[in-house]
């Protein structure tokens, strides 16, 4: 027979028992989930009032909940206010964020550490804004950063080398691998602004395979190409050319009137005045004795304004034209290195540099190159372009580096469909408002430009009131969330000439978003969050209210701008092989009402409230071999979360207060049973410590009202016997509830019963 039945038993089987005549039983049988919305009395019998470090693992089942492990790091004289979870290969780390901007990396397989940034208001500066840091991962190879603190707050990360604006990007682009190195070649960078990278390059069967970035150097710009001089190490080297730019120069001359009366041929034109020297030119007149084309042959320097031109030669008059000033032109190529063992002409290509339309041809001397003729300066150039030699024309492998874009920033990132998405980039002034992201270019978490397929997104929708509070992936989708909808994007696409990203934006809640940007969780193939109404899960892209059943949770939730409320954060987490989803938050103790910082969590059917020894300010998740694990700081030290039994946290259960069908029966408490099983390795008994929870009616005043009546004992109990006290005599109410709570480490809960005696009771009625 089950415990439960007992209540259920005639007469004579309880006389035989030895329980007293009309003896029934309340329970709430299989535990289910804690109900703090319907009031105490009312809630469904099997629902608990309150559930506190024990989790539902199945009908009559309740396991204690562990307590914190040892923490993998713990810092000295700094606070910790951010932490994410990162692996490099088939190494997991920790990068811990501190108040004062800097960061650190933890291997967790060593506890080795390693500083992300030791500059001060690097990563977070609370003088600024009340931003953390937000990271995401690109593949198993880079941890990405942002923050919204500056117009330059994005960083990669590969576990040795931090990346940043004016440095260059890890990504290595190798245009040729070459062939016959029997050592590692020396790679040099050379274009650009900036100095001061150093690399390593790798080679496997006679090629260059890899090139390694060992420190990624500073003062490049926006605008830089850089290239990789490649020498030694096999018999050929790769060419290094540099490219001359002219400011001032005259690269065309337009024909005003072609005038009349020429002989046909080829000559010089004149040039006067125009603050510059040095432009030389031809024109040809045709046979219809006119002048038909203008050629420069040299565009000459330091020109302010247009030379006058003059066409003295060939006998005709009238003709005239307007000489053209180029803002920059390609006069010359420098050889720096010429290359070896050239078996044919490598093509010539002017890249970069602000301007466009330069060409040129390689000479070629015993097979290296000796110059380069410029056959079109081109226009528009603000520095020199970067000139490009096609490889394969000997054996020396080449490549190209890119440099890490500038103006990007934002609080939160993903990646998507082979790019990075990051939200609420920064604004200059005092008040930022932003319904806008940034894209990166396909296959690139470096560049940001336009011209490659990056994009800025501003949303003109009504229903984004503020701002872009977080990005997040799941089930094939992107749903940028703000502080009052949630959007998703789809259907991601880059066509070319010019490169232009596109994708479909659809919005899928107008009314429910979220300003807690780590209450966001991915939950198997759903996204999990909260605001201050309640819990939300986006199932198949809507948003459905998860938290109806501790919805007064919430109403006593207190939270910021409130002084002393936590920020909300959240963890998913494997609890003996159930997934659960926790939100840690400052609310009210519904027993005392004094202010607490604990964890809700749920299991995708129950809720329970979850609390740590540790004083716990935020919360997070890692996934290792698909097992999920919580986090948590108490800005200290970085703990696992339950993953060890303990003593040191309790395990507590509060029923209903039983009753509300039989409003005019008074219960006379009479017995309360537990059933449960001592799962610790000490196996050294559980120890409860109960209280019957009644509504009484005062002597004094004839109303009836909730009382705490304790119970003074402790039940040492071993594996699966049922404790049973019935010292209980005295204790009556309308209605009555039991709370039992525990310290001992690890113990299953199996049963939890109230036995009583019904009689009518003498109502007194308020004014009556």
């Amino acid at each position: 027979m089950l415990p439960q039945d007992f209540g259920k038993l005639s007469a004579k089987e309880q006389e035989r028992v030895g329980l007293p005549e009309g003896f029934k039983l309340f329970t709430p049988t299989k535990f289910d989930s804690m109900n703090q919305t319907d009031s105490r009395i009312g809630m469904p019998d099997t629902d608990l009032f309150y559930i506190e470090n024990l989790v539902h693992i199945g009908d009559y089942n309740q396991r204690a909940l562990w307590d914190v492990g040892i923490p993998i790091y713990t810092a000295s004289g700094k606070t910790i206010v951010f932490f994410y979870f990162f692996s490099i290969g088939a190494t997991p780390y920790a990068a811990i964020f501190f108040s004062d901007g800097t960061a650190i990396q933890v291997n967790q397989l060593t506890l080795a550490t390693t500083a992300i940034s030791a500059s001060a208001n690097t990563f977070y500066n609370s003088s600024l804004s009340t931003s953390l840091p937000a990271c995401s991962q690109w593949g198993g190879q880079y941890l990405l950063i942002c923050n919204n603190i500056t117009a330059n707050s994005y960083w990669v990360w590969d576990g040795a080398t931090l990346y940043t604006s004016g440095t260059l990007s890890p990504l290595i682009n190798i245009t040729a691998s070459g062939s016959g190195y029997g050592s590692a070649p020396t790679v040099i960078a050379y274009g650009g602004s900036g100095s001061g990278a150093t690399f390593l390059a790798t080679i496997s069967s006679g090629s260059v395979v890899s090139i390694q970035m060992l420190t990624p150097g500073s003062g490049y710009e926006p605008e830089d190409v850089v290239q990789l001089y490649i020498s030694g190490g096999g018999t050929d080297s790769n060419a290094e050319l540099t490219a001359v730019i002219t400011a001032g120069a005259i690269n065309s001359v337009i024909i005003t009137n072609p005038g009349s009366g020429y002989t046909p041929g080829t000559y010089a034109l004149g040039f006067t005045g125009g603050g510059g020297t040095g432009v030389t030119g031809t024109y040809t007149v045709d046979s219809t004795q006119t002048v038909v084309s203008t050629t420069i042959t040299a565009g000459g320097a330091g020109y302010t304004s247009s030379p006058t031109v003059a066409f003295s030669s060939g006998g005709g008059t009238g003709a005239a034209g307007v000489a053209q000033i180029a803002a920059g032109s390609v006069t010359s190529v420098t050889v720096v290195h010429g290359g070896t063992n050239f078996t044919a002409t490598p093509l010539i290509t002017f890249v970069g540099g602000g301007g466009a339309g330069a060409t040129g041809v390689a000479v070629l001397t015993s097979g290296a190159i000796s110059s380069v003729n410029v056959t079109a300066g081109g226009s528009g150039y603000t520095s020199p372009p970067a000139v490009e030699v096609s490889g394969g024309a000997n054996q020396a492998a080449s490549a190209t580096v890119s440099v890490m874009s500038f103006g990007v920033s934002g609080n939160s990132i993903e990646t998507f469909e082979a790019r990075v998405w990051i939200g609420f980039p920064f604004q200059a002034g005092t008040t930022q408002t932003s319904g806008s992201f940034m894209v990166s270019a396909p296959e690139s978490f470096s560049d940001f430009a336009t011209s490659d397929g990056g994009l800025v997104f501003t949303s003109t929708d009504s229903f984004l009131r503020y701002q872009y509070t977080n990005i997040r992936q799941s089930n094939g989708y992107l749903y940028p969330f703000g502080d009052s909808s949630v959007s998703v994007i789809s259907n991601v696409l880059t066509g070319s000439n010019p490169s232009t990203t596109t994708f479909n934006y659809q919005n899928t809640d107008p009314q429910v978003g979220t300003s807690w940007r780590d209450s966001c969780q991915v939950y198997s193939r759903t996204i999990l969050f909260g605001n201050p109404i309640g819990s939300y899960g986006l199932y198949g892209g809507a948003v459905t209210q998860i938290s109806k059943k501790i919805d007064n949770i919430f109403v006593s939730g207190i939270f910021p701008p409130t002084t002393g409320a936590l920020t909300p954060s959240s963890a998913v987490a494997n609890i003996f092989s159930k997934k659960v989803y926790f939100t840690l938050m400052t609310f009210k103790d519904p027993f005392t009402q004094a202010t607490v910082n604990k964890m809700i969590g749920w299991d995708e059917k129950n809720w329970f409230i979850a609390s740590q020894s540790a004083n716990l300010t935020y919360i997070g998740s890692q996934e290792i071999n698909s097992n999920l694990h919580a986090w948590g700081t108490d800005g200290i030290s970085l703990y696992p979360l339950f993953n060890t039994p303990s003593t040191k946290i309790t395990k507590k259960i509060s029923t209903k207060l039983y009753g509300v069908n039989e409003p005019v029966v008074k219960e006379q408490a009479y017995a309360l049973a537990i059933q449960a099983q001592d799962v610790s390795e000490a196996q050294s008994g559980i120890t409860f410590d109960a209280a019957i929870d009644t509504n009484y009616q005062s002597p004094d005043t004839g109303q009836y009202s909730y009382d705490l009546t304790p119970i003074s004992f402790s039940a040492n109990i071993p594996t699966y016997p049922m404790y049973v006290t019935n010292s209980l005599e005295g204790v009556y109410g309308m209605n009555i509830g039991a709370t039992i709570t525990s310290t001992s480490p690890d113990f299953t809960l199996n049963f939890l019963g109230l036995g009583y005696i019904p009689f009518v009771a003498e109502l007194s009625i308020a004014g009556g």
